[in-house]
């Protein structure tokens, strides 16, 4: 395939989602400040540029969450040259990791989509038209991103590391992990590789955080929505069996470096006045190898599930990351003749529709909790990064990856919000200048919260509020693939950031829950704007794809 190096500007923003990671903590923050004075945030030179919005003051893009208007880089301005690693007076440096062609083109891609042909496509052509659409509004004061790419070898430990070995030898400004988008998580990548980059210290690096790290908002909310609405009472969701009995909680995670903190859930719960007893606080250990992973978490569910059962657990709060830490569990509980309450923390996507339908149906329509994801829209338009592809590319051409798009939106906000001399410090404080918008903070439904503010990162995340019905079939949230089984919205899919979420919610009630919006609602439209000179408006512009 041939490969090119695109000579533009661009700048973007990360909505967290995948999980990922968001933080990047602000070192030196006395020179960031003295480096990133000069952006022009607020100003008449930025807010009059006739592409910059001037009542949100945020570019003219059709999407809810583009960055802030910043003032034009003048003609002959210096910008310090080769202020950083990866960087020069004309181009920044990233280095993408990708998956084999066979990952890519395999039916578990993270939906890459060549829009053309509607077959999957390959992640270096995502990477370059959906930076095309990026690099056609933003300011980099003067540098365009040049792109080199690893393949990866494997998802084992010893081959992340040497593949992270492999793209710091590049010495790269940014780092991009596009090799473990795909769900089942066996393209190479993943947390060895991502932590490595992490400790090297890369300058932009979309997923810097522990496993750990990156799911402990998603624990904070789960607590929070626990403590008001699982914790007292009777078991009322949960089978004929236990619906009658008095709630007591049971906690399963996974245990080590690719596992999650169970304290995250159990402080703020016992801040909340809930207690859990630690003999039901239970914990499975995750392979390093992705390919065994299924088969470990199998071996262990029997035990786990039998001892939640005899110690009379009503309420399960899991907290497993994806399918294949998901699903053995509500198999072992069906074969053992138990129907408890599941509360769904939504880590690892267990929240997405598609994902949700391969758990067992008789487990899973006990199912409620926070949901990240948001409803899917029958008469309109979600703002997604796919449909804002969409009004760049048009819908027959270009070939388009949301969690591409996703990671590298990040990097490039981080050096728009920069100013003209890139470095570390002015990188991490330019994220910081990136504010909350969707969601919770601005009334949205079908749209994220995205923000770049650290450390407080669990006051930048919301959820709505969700359970499943295994009666109702249609397109998954956020992603069109249909199927039998839905998340049901409650209230319209209103969506809560932490410290925010109601008590004693009525769940399992079709009469105030929503499988699906029957329109964009007015409190998500954006703009609408015209792009202008856009492949879709008649611009010159060709796919990657062509290419090839």
């Amino acid at each position: 395939m041939k490969r090119r190096v695109y000579s533009r500007s661009v700048t973007v923003l990360v909505v967290l989602a995948m999980a990922a990671g968001i933080l990047a903590s602000v070192a030196n923050s006395a020179d960031a400040a003295k480096v990133n004075n000069d952006i022009g945030l607020g100003s008449a030179a930025a807010l009059n540029q006739p592409n910059c919005d001037k009542t949100t003051g945020r570019w003219k893009i059709q999407f809810y969450a583009t960055g802030p208007c910043v003032r034009p880089f003048a003609k002959g301005e210096n910008n310090g040259g080769a202020t950083a690693q990866g960087v020069t007076k004309d181009s920044v440096m990233i280095v993408a990791l990708i998956p084999p062609a066979a990952g890519d083109l395999s039916a578990q891609n993270g939906g890459i989509k060549n829009q053309a042909t509607g077959a999957n496509g390959r992640s270096e052509n995502a990477l370059y038209d959906d930076e095309a659409l990026l690099s056609h509004f933003y300011n980099t004061w003067g540098r365009t991103f040049k792109y080199e790419f690893v393949t990866s070898t494997g998802s084992d430990e010893a081959s992340q590391r040497a593949d992270a070995i492999a793209v710091l030898a590049k010495k790269p400004f940014g780092v991009i992990d596009l090799a473990s988008l795909a769900p089942a998580g066996l393209n190479g990548g993943g947390q060895f590789f991502d932590t490595a980059i992490a400790q090297a210290k890369v300058p932009a690096n979309p997923i810097p955080l522990t496993i750990a790290q990156t799911y402990q908002p998603y624990e904070a909310i789960t607590a929070e929505f626990v403590a008001k609405n699982a914790s007292t009472g009777n078991a009322i969701y949960a089978g004929d069996a236990l619906k009658s009995t008095k709630r007591k909680i049971g906690v399963i995670y996974p245990e080590g470096s690719l596992g999650v903190d169970p304290n995250d859930l159990l402080k703020p719960l016992a801040k909340a006045g809930v207690k859990v007893d630690a003999a039901n606080v239970l914990a499975f250990t995750v392979p390093t190898d992705s390919t065994q992973l299924l088969t470990q978490v199998q071996s262990q569910a029997p035990t786990i599930i039998a001892k939640l059962k005899d110690a009379g657990v009503t309420t399960i709060v899991h907290l497993g990351i994806g399918v294949n830490q998901t699903t053995p569990f509500p198999a072992a509980a069906t074969a053992n003749d138990y129907f408890p309450e599941w509360v769904e923390a939504g880590n690892g996507y267990i929240d997405l529709d598609f994902f949700a339908r391969n758990f067992d149906t008789k487990q899973w329509s006990h199912a409620f909790g926070p949901v990240w994801f948001t409803p899917s829209v029958n008469g309109g338009v979600p703002d997604t990064n796919t449909a804002w592809f969409q009004w760049y590319w048009g819908k027959t051409q270009g070939t388009h990856s949301p969690g591409v798009l996703a990671l590298i939106r990040r990097i490039y906000d981080g050096v728009a919000l920069a100013g003209p001399t890139l470095t570390t410090a002015s990188y991490n404080a330019g994220l910081q200048k990136f504010p909350p918008v969707g969601g919770a903070y601005s009334g949205m439904i079908t749209n994220l919260e995205a923000s770049f503010i650290t450390p407080a990162l669990t006051q930048r995340i919301g959820t709505a509020i969700g359970w499943w019905n295994p009666n109702v079939s249609g397109n998954s949230n956020q992603v069109p693939i249909t199927g039998q089984g839905k998340y049901m919205y409650l209230d319209g899919g209103k969506r809560y950031a932490i410290g925010k979420y109601p008590k004693n919610v009525k769940l399992f009630d079709p009469t105030n829950s929503i499988a699906f919006l029957d329109a964009l609602p007015a409190s998500d439209v954006v703009g609408p704007y015209t792009c202008d000179k856009c492949p879709s408006t008649g611009g010159g512009e060709q796919p990657s794809s062509s290419a090839s």
